[in-house]
């Protein structure tokens, strides 16, 4: 049994592990690989053909136990939204230190009891733009805003921080903070506490401190932060191997730095043909590496190590643990959209499709404006789960299905069509057909000439 099955991978939740043996787990990993990321053209074909058959088959489960819900008080609690710091370096290259602390500090401020905090791509919407407050407040709905700086020369940091009341732009509160970049981790409890203590709100005993699968090593953090800043931006296979060589400089700093060795087996799973060609890895083998870096991120589990996981579980059908490992990635980080979008699929593909609408919410809550397709999708098939055949269409339809990436709307026309064959409807899947047939013959709008 893979080590990262066993239970203190918090895999299984009932006290028992399941026996899949690996040779299977790795092949259904292999195979949503190639279906989610850059299929080669006989896997592209197979699925092709399968559209007229079963998309995705509705299951009866037992009643389960209902998942605790966001909070509908949500709303009632003290709302920031932290917006990107602005790098005031000489070196404008080190954009990476003030996003990659930008983030962590969103995290952290989000495990505040008594805060709710905005995902960091909402932040991100208003980079390099200069907005009022008040009109920050009014798009999200938000009561308070974060805005700071950072500058670093050598060793040396100073970080600027103040908060805002979005709805009367008065600034309740200033600090500087000077220290130096070994200080980093102390910096920014320092920043979490001073603005916990402004908004009256009280952090829990050793809150601070507690980064999950966090590092205390600022030359291995530095180094994830800059494999970070070149993963989250479109990037070519060489940048995108660079973020690579990152990550693994990080675990080799700290060979306990779990959210490291979690967003190496991220890229190891996003690794398309190309990609893993740079690398200079064959497919068999990044996909091995999937597993081998999930193992050691298991030891001190992150958001994105439970995020993984659970996209496994869900692809594998076992979407009642998945709830379950979802469920601890949000305690660890509210701010997160992928959570709740993660949690719907889960839920979907868990026959349970009631339940989903209510974090479709919360990641609208968080994030008002990103993922739009993915929460569409996620609507469309809770519909469809809900026998809502019409609704279903109408959710799907609102999707860019027009993009420029085939792997984006597949699985989405594939859904368009099982439900254009429920309803009987002959004419509106003629655009998705010759859109496919694209797809077919690889002309990718420019991914790949024909």
């Amino acid at each position: 049994m893979d080590a990262w099955m066993e239970p203190k991978a918090v895999i299984c939740t009932n006290g028992s592990v399941h026996n899949y043996p690996s040779s299977w787990i790795i092949t259904l990993g292999i195979r949503a690989l190639a279906i989610s990321r850059f299929p080669a053209a006989a896997g592209i074909l197979v699925l092709a053909l399968g559209l007229a058959a079963a998309w995705w088959q509705r299951w009866e489960r037992p009643a389960q136990p209902a998942v605790p819900t966001v909070s509908e008080a949500a709303d009632a609690r003290p709302s920031l939204v932290v917006l990107l710091f602005d790098n005031l370096s000489d070196d404008k290259e080190q954009e990476y230190l003030a996003n990659g602390f930008t983030e962590d500090l969103t995290t952290a401020l989000a495990r505040v009891p008594g805060l709710f905090v905005f995902s960091p791509t909402a932040a991100s919407a208003y980079k390099d733009k200069d907005p009022k407050p008040e009109e920050i407040a009014a798009a999200l709905g938000v009561r308070y805003l974060l805005k700071g700086s950072i500058r670093r020369v050598g060793d040396d940091m100073r970080i600027n921080a103040q908060l805002i009341d979005g709805g009367t732009s008065r600034h309740l509160w200033a600090e500087r903070f000077d220290g130096r970049w070994a200080d980093v981790f102390a910096l920014q409890d320092r920043v979490v506490s001073s603005i916990a203590g402004a908004l009256q709100l009280r952090l829990v005993s050793g809150a601070p401190a507690a980064r999950a699968g966090g590092t205390s090593n600022p030359e291995a953090y530095e180094a994830y932060l800059k494999g970070m800043d070149i993963y989250n931006r479109i990037n070519t296979p060489e940048e995108f191997a660079h973020a690579v060589k990152y990550f693994q400089q990080a675990v080799q700093l700290d060979t306990d730095f779990g959210a490291a060795y979690a967003q190496l087996a991220w890229a190891y799973w996003d690794a398309d043909v190309g990609r893993v060609v740079v690398m200079g890895l064959t497919t068999d083998v990044a996909q091995g590496k999937i597993y081998e870096t999930l193992e050691a991120a298991a030891r001190y589990p992150s958001p994105g190590y439970y995020q993984l996981v659970a996209e496994l579980m869900v692809r594998e059908h076992d979407s009642d643990d998945a709830v379950t490992v979802l469920l601890k990635s949000v305690a660890l980080d509210p701010s997160d959209t992928w959570n709740y979008l993660s949690l719907a699929n889960a839920l979907n593909f868990n026959g349970r499709p009631k339940e989903v609408l209510s974090y479709l919410d919360a990641a609208a809550r968080v994030d008002p404006n990103s993922w739009m397709d993915s929460r569409r999708y996620q609507a469309g098939l809770a519909e469809f789960g809900q026998e809502k055949f019409e609704d279903a269409v109408r959710s799907i339809e609102k999707m860019d299905l027009i993009s420029a990436d085939p792997r984006a709307i597949f699985m989405p026309c594939r859904s368009l069509f099982r439900l254009m064959g429920i309803l009987g409807a002959q004419t509106r899947p003629r655009r998705l057909w010759k859109r496919l047939g694209r797809l077919l013959r690889g002309e990718w709008n420019g991914s790949r000439a024909s």
